[in-house]
């Protein structure tokens, strides 16, 4: 992610308060399965679902 990229990511998580490092978390996950297998992301969402589970939680 770019300095421009990151600093609008920034802003739109301090508008909808939202901790931004949780999106940084998201989108690196989501590049890695990307890499991983392109045309299927087999198990993506089951983790980003646990992810936001867990967040919840604390």
């Amino acid at each position: 992610m770019n300095s421009e990229e990151e600093k609008l990511l920034h802003e739109i998580c301090e508008k909808h308060e939202v901790n931004p490092k949780y999106l940084e978390i998201l989108i690196k996950l989501e590049k890695e399965y990307a890499n991983k297998n392109i045309g299927r992301r087999i198990g993506l969402f089951k983790e980003i679902r646990e992810m936001i589970e867990y967040w919840t939680m604390y």
